[in-house]
Parts: structure tokens; C-alpha cells; sequence
């Protein structure tokens, strides 16, 4: 306790303050006031020369000095942010001992007792070896790599070693066990250089992603890369590779591309779903871990999207691909004008290679030509999903489309222009429809598109004025351009008949005959290498002959469109086609041929169901049906199921996603 003299001031008595102080007394020095009088609080004084002080001898008490000592604050130490942080690490590493060895909670505090540490340093945590870690009972061996266990009911369970104590025996370091992997890494010793060597250089980036599948041969590989070539890029010519290009040199430029090119066709789906999650996982480890952008990766990326219906089952995939194809457009600046150095408006010029913006680069064809698949792709993708955007068009990508088209290196680029000219105004329909979505968009506004695409097909190139592919986006694109113009039109009187809607209801019919026709003039081999798209658009033909078919109006023939274009003929070459392509037990094609089994049985239960009213036999109908002159001669179908249950969903125009969810296999509900 400390005695001071203002202590001894504030308690003696009002007598000795009014008393001047008497000749030979003297106060006790701060601090040393005898032992009654600091317990009195009194004013300790001494007599020239006497042993004991005033108070004691007139108390006649025996004056013993006070044994105290005063009091200092001294500095506290000063710990580092690192050391702070290597305490919060010792706490959860013992915190995670506890929640995996509850039994061994009290060992594991005592062995965690931290000793005092130098002067001005925190206190270091000594691991004190127990019996079982000098026998090495349950202990692992020391490896520079987390091993990683099957856990049934949590997944992957990464062992991770603690840090490293100097008291503990280096064999047996106890080892810490946690579920997951990603806190695993972090306390992993193999991140962590302690030797003082570099670090080995990174593994490459395609060898990791092999490490996971299987080894390709080199013929295997060129055969893969021939078959994209003549199969696949006919459908979507996002990237030009010239004759010259060999599978080892485009691996080399291009590893994701590559990849995913040998991805999507590989013929065993084991191997192409193994394939799919590796491209999957080293997308998410370069994109959202690295922060990566290449164009490797968008066209990696485009490869991915085209051919959607080749990956893994599971959650819904294509719209989150798509927006990181817009992402890496944004990043890599290919959606809009090269930039000036400087800005224009700033007075002040920063020194060489310090400006604003980076310096002013021409986009290459490269990146023009995959600009404008971007486009195209997160088009369609916005068009058939209805819950994403698409890439904005901008006069760069205008630029860029012109440049394209007179600039050409291949006659893909040709189909690239064509496509996304005609995808333009598919773009501009969707938005109209969906900014008038109550009235339709104005007549004259589908009359502007409908000019557009007959000027598009009239500037068409000679060798494209019959390809499959530009036909198949024309007869699609005119339709739902007749679907618009049905929108502005009012439900039919019987009293008065809108001879207009008939006429856009023939348009339509027209429309979906010349899209299967062209369909199924294709040869079987090609059906591999088709476009997402293409299938999306087959589905919305097929629903729509499904309901011309069955629609409800007097003054509509339902019988002269059966003869016309028979759905049921219809649903029974798309599952011959799609049995001739048929590799392998749950891939698309088996599959399709299921659903589209399905969808047959469903089409005819609900044909019995209206003409039932009005007495006509429904297996006379159905049998023997064809098609018209220009399409196949119609099969003889199934007998309508007796239950009349339909298995599945039928496909919708507003709710397009459960017939094209499975024959994608994905699942698409958020």
C-alpha cells in the first residue's frame, strides 16, 4: 500500500493543521511513515535524532517502520500482429482437438500450457509428448502431404498436422482432424516453406486435369480434334482452327479449349462426365480462386456452353457459365472501343507507363471472332432459359462483326456473321415481347423484323444459302416472329372469324413443317456435334405442332394437320434418329428416346381425350397416318395407353424447362 504525505494530510486532526509546526520535529520522508501511524492515516513526524516518532511516544507504542515498497507501473511487452495471430491459430487447433477427441479435452489443455517466453515476447505454447505419443500408439506417420480419408456421412475428412513445438518428438507430432478441406489447407505444412528453398514450380495446368481422367493417345486426340472440326464447328464456328493445327500445339496454346474439345467428344460417358468436373473445378479454381482472365478461358468456356448436354446431372449450370462468359468479355475489354492512353479531360500527364487507362490494343480476330460467339451463345441461352441477360451488343461488337465479315480466314466466319446477324433480331423480339408483355409488340415493329431476316437471307453467301444450320436459325426465328404477332391478336368468335389468325396460324404450321424437314435431312452422324440450341429449338417446334393440333376452334381443321405434319409420324423419327445415335445406356440420345416415347403417349392420350366428345375412333385415326410429300412416310404407333397417365411433364412455351431439363440431364430448379 502506498503511504504518502497527502494521505497523512488528509486525516490528522484540525488542531495540528491550526499548530505551527514545533523547532526540532521533522516529517517522515515520503513513503516512510511508521506502521501505526500509515495504519491511522496519521502525519508520521520524527524528533531531531529520536528512533520513534512523535505519535508512538506520546501513545507509548513501539514505532516499527513501515516495510513497503512503491508501487511501479512498468511497460507491458509489445506483441506483434504476427504472434497475435499465431495465438488465435494455437486456440483453434486446440479447440479442434476437443471437438474431434472429447475424452481428450483435459490432457489436451495441460499439454497446451503455455510457458513464459522471452522478456517482451508471448508466451510460447510447449506440447508436452504423452505416453501415448512416445510409444507412437494412434499416431500417423509424419508426411509433408494431408492425407485424406472417406467419411460416409461427411465426405472427404482431411487430416492436418498443428504446429510444430520444439519439446514435442518430430515422429510423433499429433495430427489434427477436420471435416472439409478447405481449413485443411490452411494449417497444411506442405504450404508452408520453412527450408528456405524456392518453391517448386506449378504443376501444368493440363496435366492436373488429366491426372483425373485418363491418358489420351495422340491418334485418339487428332481423331477427337478432326471430328470437332468437320461435326461440331459447323454448328457454332467460335473458333478457327486451321488444318496445320495439331492437337499437341493447340494443348500447348489453348489447354482449356483442348480439353474441353476432347471432353465433348469422347465417346464413353463415364469418361466424359470424369472430364466435365475436372474442366468444372479448374474453371473455379482459375477464375474465382486466381482471378484469371484469358481468352483460353472464354473459349474454353464457349466449348462448354455449346455442348451443354454432355456434363454431369446436378445443379443448373448454363446460366452460371454464361455469366461468366459475359464476365470474362467485360475483363477482357472485348465488348467495347480501344481506349485512348490518357483521358482526354485531365490536365496532368502521368509519367511514361503510368496513365489512367492502359495503353490503346486492337483486338485481334481471334478475339473478335469469340466476341461475337459470346454474344450468340449467352443470346440463345437468355431466349430459351428466360431467367438470365445476354451480352449487351455494342458498336464494338458491331465493329467487330463487320471487321469479321471482311476480314474472313474460313468460311466458319461467314456462318459465325450469318448466325449472329440472325440472332440479332431473335434479340430484338424477345426484348420487345417481354417490354409489351400485356399487348404484344406493335405490328409494324414485327413487320420491321420480318424485312430484316428476308434482307438477312437475301445477302446470305452462296454456300450458305442451303446450310443446315442457317436454315434451322431462319425457320426458328421466322416462327417465333409469327408467335409475336399471335400475341396482339383477340380469342376467336364464332360469329366472326379473324381471318388474320388463321392465316398466322398456316404461317406457323408453314414454318414448323420446313424446321423438321430440314431436320431430318441431316445425316444421322452429325446429330453428335448439334448445338444445345438446335435441341431447344426442336422442343419448341415440337410443342407447337403439339397445339396446333389440338386446337380448340371451329373453324380450324385439326384433321388437315394431321395430314399435313402428323406429330405422332413426328415424335417416331426423332426416336429412330435418336436410337441410330444412341453409344451408350444415359446419354442424350437414350434419353431423348425415352422422352420422346413419353411425349408421344402423352400427345395421344390427350387426342383421345378430344375427339372423344365427338364420337370419332381414335385408333382409326392414328393409324396408318403419313406425313406430307416432303417429309418421311409416318410409322405405325403404339396403342394409347389405358391409364392414359402422361410420365413426365409435357413440355411448355412458358415453361420450357422440364422436357428440355431431362433430355439435358441437369436439374434446373434453383
Amino acid at each position: 500500500m502506498d503511504h504518502g504525505r497527502g494521505e497523512g494530510e488528509a486525516s490528522f486532526d484540525a488542531s495540528e493543521t491550526r499548530t505551527t509546526r514545533s523547532p526540532g520535529l521533522v516529517p517522515a520522508p515520503y513513503g516512510r511513515a511508521c506502521a501505526n501511524c500509515a495504519r491511522a492515516k496519521c502525519r508520521c513526524i520524527y524528533p531531531e535524532g529520536g528512533p520513534n516518532c512523535e505519535r508512538c511516544l506520546r501513545l507509548k507504542r513501539e514505532c516499527v517502520p513501515s516495510a513497503t515498497v512503491r508501487r511501479r507501473n512498468g511497460r507491458r511487452p509489445q506483441i506483434s500482429r504476427a504472434a497475435q495471430l499465431e495465438e488465435k491459430l494455437e486456440d483453434i487447433v486446440a479447440l479442434l482437438r476437443r471437438q474431434n477427441n472429447p475424452l481428450a479435452t483435459t490432457a489436451t489443455a495441460h499439454r497446451l500450457t503455455p510457458a513464459p517466453g522471452p522478456s517482451g515476447a508471448p508466451p510460447i505454447p510447449h506440447v508436452a509428448p504423452t505416453p501415448a505419443d512416445d510409444l507412437g500408439v494412434n499416431t500417423p506417420a509424419p508426411s509433408t502431404h494431408s492425407t485424406m480419408s472417406t467419411n460416409a456421412d461427411h465426405g472427404p475428412v482431411t487430416a492436418v498436422p498443428p504446429l510444430a513445438s520444439d519439446h514435442a518428438p518430430p515422429r510423433c507430432s499429433p495430427r489434427i482432424t477436420c471435416n472439409g478441406s478447405l481449413l485443411g489447407h490452411v494449417f497444411d505444412p506442405q504450404n508452408v516453406n520453412t527450408s528456405g528453398t524456392a518453391p517448386p514450380p506449378p504443376p501444368d495446368p493440363i496435366a492436373v486435369l488429366m491426372s483425373c481422367c485418363y491418358k489420351l493417345t495422340s491418334i485418339e486426340a487428332e481423331m477427337n480434334l478432326q471430328k470437332f472440326r468437320t461435326h461440331m464447328l459447323v454448328f457454332m464456328p467460335f473458333v478457327y482452327l486451321p488444318a496445320s493445327m495439331t492437337s499437341d500445339r493447340l494443348r500447348e496454346l489453348s489447354p482449356l479449349l483442348w480439353f474441353n474439345i476432347m471432353t465433348i467428344t469422347c465417346r464413353k460417358l463415364e469418361r466424359q462426365v470424369f472430364m466435365s468436373d475436372a474442366a468444372t473445378q479448374y474453371v473455379a479454381q482459375k477464375m474465382l480462386i486466381e482471378s484469371e482472365k484469358s481468352l483460353d478461358l472464354l473459349l474454353g468456356l464457349l466449348a462448354y456452353l455449346c455442348w451443354a448436354y454432355g456434363h454431369r446431372e446436378g445443379k443448373p449450370y448454363i446460366s452460371v457459365m454464361a455469366s461468366l462468359v459475359k464476365s470474362l468479355v467485360f475483363d477482357l475489354g472485348l465488348n467495347r472501343m480501344v481506349l485512348e492512353p490518357f483521358a482526354p479531360h485531365v490536365k496532368y500527364q502521368f509519367p511514361e507507363g503510368r496513365g489512367l487507362v492502359a495503353p490503346a490494343k486492337e483486338n485481334t480476330l481471334e478475339e473478335r471472332r469469340a466476341a461475337l460467339a459470346a454474344f450468340c451463345v449467352t443470346s440463345q441461352a437468355s431466349d430459351i432459359l428466360k431467367r438470365i441477360d445476354s451480352l449487351i451488343w455494342t458498336s464494338h461488337l458491331d465493329e467487330s462483326l463487320q471487321i469479321l465479315s471482311q476480314q474472313r480466314e474460313w468460311d466458319g466466319d461467314d456462318l459465325l456473321v450469318a448466325q449472329v446477324k440472325i440472332q440479332l433480331v431473335l434479340e430484338q423480339l424477345s426484348r420487345s415481347i417481354y417490354q409489351s408483355r400485356i399487348s404484344g409488340p406493335p405490328t409494324y415493329y414485327l413487320s420491321a423484323l420480318r424485312s430484316q431476316l428476308q434482307t438477312i437471307r437475301a445477302q446470305l453467301p452462296d454456300h450458305l444459302q442451303k446450310h443446315d444450320t442457317i436454315r434451322s436459325q431462319m425457320y426458328y426465328t421466322e416462327l417465333c416472329i409469327i408467335q409475336g404477332s399471335l400475341i396482339n391478336l383477340k380469342s376467336p368468335s364464332p360469329f366472326n372469324p379473324d381471318f388474320q389468325r388463321y392465316e398466322l396460324l398456316e404461317a406457323c404450321l408453314t414454318a414448323i413443317a420446313a424446321w423438321f424437314d430440314m431436320h431430318f435431312s441431316i445425316e444421322d452422324e452429325f446429330y453428335v456435334g448439334m448445338a444445345f440450341n438446335h435441341w431447344c429449338h426442336m422442343a419448341h417446334c415440337v410443342m407447337m405442332l403439339y397445339r396446333l393440333t389440338l386446337l380448340d376452334d371451329p373453324s380450324w381443321d385439326r384433321y388437315k394437320v394431321k395430314e399435313r405434319l402428323d406429330i405422332i409420324s413426328v415424335c417416331d423419327e426423332l426416336a429412330r434418329r435418336f436410337k441410330s445415335c444412341c453409344r451408350t445406356e444415359g446419354d442424350q440420345f437414350s434419353r431423348g428416346i425415352k422422352i420422346i416415347r413419353s411425349m408421344k403417349k402423352g400427345f395421344m392420350a390427350e387426342w383421345a381425350a378430344a375427339e372423344s366428345k365427338a364420337g370419332v375412333n381414335t385408333q382409326a385415326v392414328f393409324q396408318g397416318t403419313q406425313r406430307s410429300e416432303s417429309g418421311p412416310v409416318g410409322m405405325v404407333v403404339d396403342e394409347v395407353p389405358a391409364d392414359g397417365q402422361l410420365t413426365m411433364p409435357l413440355f411448355s412455351i412458358n415453361d420450357p424447362e422440364s422436357w428440355l431439363a431431362d433430355l439435358l440431364n441437369m436439374d434446373w430448379e434453383p
